[in-house]
């Protein structure tokens, strides 16, 4: 008793499991977090334990095996684990085991090629919290981290395509990149903007400009998705000061492209720590293609220094209750020998009210196409078949647009397809 006068108990517990009832209030938990555990869904095992005493929860990050995939696929799983842990306010992170008994008769030990990432992006971490998420395109995921150790962004490709997976916004004065085993870098600027082609390797980005990631993250839209209807849609964009001062100044709305926004241009002053919100009414051009788009504005005012920066937000144009696929496909006509582009368009109702529409598929140097579904009931898939014929030469340059429209109503919805 005398050796150990605040004794504490420590229990090592798989995540998945609920806390065990009977265990004394002050018993500290070892969480063990399996490898099958999504990385970005750590944080939601770990919130129920943030209340541990003692310093917080410890969470055990279990390794993939080597077998189960490549070496770089491992250590990118093992830091995104890190990564989002830390971020979901793991009182320490562990890992077990991160070496390989030699195959020789005399014992000796190999390290993993983990742990040399798990150090250096431990040293990342370390005296450094999560404070925000910042959008910076479809697919791309970017973290906030700040402390005394200085402000830092996580960034990485989740599921974007190389051509998109390019970041442009100026970060702070002097950003610098660091790799996952501590290799740094610059970041290179073009026209005033910093410029990271991002991978699934997720780097670290030190010396940004903490306040102004988080300016740009908290920059939103109440509602971002945006109905495919020829008429005003009404908006509230929320601007947040993260600065310790008032900062006033102008904003300016750069994009969508081609989109009448107003008022096009304001003043805005924000008291420090506080939000406002500004009213805004987008009306879209009638040929705008569905899917994803980013509400982009530019802002010129003065906090610690003079800023002029874009900040964007996603949005997506689209008909909430209208499910529609298309793709094209080359197929020589039987009759003449040409090569036809064949355009096949999968429609289905996902509302509660039947539709009326039209359905148009139109080529640039070919006649338009255009059908009627004369009543689609809710639920019911309609399946349409348009060949142009002659086109199959032309369509792997010029896109096809495809798309929907009221019989008696203002919504449309375009898109532009190409063979795959």
């Amino acid at each position: 008793e005398y050796m150990a006068p605040g004794p504490r108990l420590v229990l090592p517990w798989l995540a998945l499991q609920d806390r065990r009832p009977d265990a004394p209030e002050a018993t500290q938990y070892v969480l063990d977090m399996p490898a099958g555990v999504q990385p970005a869904h750590i944080g939601d095992y770990v919130a129920p334990w943030r209340d541990q005493p003692g310093g917080g929860v410890v969470v055990n990050l279990s390794l993939r095996n080597a077998s189960e995939m490549t070496q770089a696929r491992r250590v990118n799983d093992l830091v995104q684990r890190m990564v989002y842990g830390w971020g979901g306010e793991a009182g320490a992170l562990s890992i077990n085991r991160p070496w390989t008994p030699a195959p020789r008769r005399q014992v000796s030990l190999i390290p993993d090629p983990v742990l040399g990432a798990f150090a250096s992006v431990a040293s990342r971490l370390a005296d450094r919290r999560l404070v925000g998420r910042m959008p910076i395109g479809e697919g791309l995921e970017c973290l906030i981290f700040d402390g005394p150790a200085g402000g830092m962004l996580v960034m990485w490709d989740v599921a974007a395509p190389r051509e998109q997976a390019k970041v442009n916004l100026f970060l702070g004065p002097s950003p610098v990149a660091v790799d996952c085993w501590g290799n740094r870098r610059d970041v290179p600027m073009v026209d005033g903007r910093h410029v990271l082609q991002l991978t699934r390797a997720p780097i670290f980005v030190e010396g940004i400009d903490p306040e102004l990631a988080l300016f740009r993250a908290h920059f939103k839209v109440d509602e971002p998705f945006v109905e495919s209807v020829r008429q005003p849609h009404e908006r509230m964009v929320t601007l947040t000061n993260p600065w310790p001062r008032t900062i006033s100044g102008h904003l300016s709305f750069a994009e969508p492209e081609g989109w009448t926004i107003a008022p096009q241009r304001r003043f805005f002053s924000i008291a420090p720590g506080r939000s406002i919100e500004v009213p805004i009414e987008m009306t879209f051009p009638p040929a705008e293609t569905a899917g994803p788009k980013r509400l982009a504005a530019r802002f010129e005012f003065t906090a610690k220094q003079k800023y002029d920066v874009l900040v964007s937000t996603p949005m997506e144009l689209g008909l909430r209750d209208i499910d529609f696929r298309a793709s094209v496909v080359v197929e020589r006509n039987p009759r003449t020998g040409e090569l036809d582009a064949i355009v096949q368009q999968e429609i289905t109702n996902v509302g509660d009210d039947d539709l009326s529409l039209y359905a148009f598929a139109n080529m640039p140097g070919f006649p338009r196409q255009e059908r009627v579904i004369a009543r689609l009931r809710p639920g019911q898939l309609n399946l349409q078949r348009f060949r142009i014929p002659g086109a199959g030469e032309a369509v792997h340059e010029k896109s096809i647009r495809v798309g929907l429209r009221e019989t008696s109503g203002p919504a449309v919805l375009n898109k532009l397809i190409r063979p795959e």
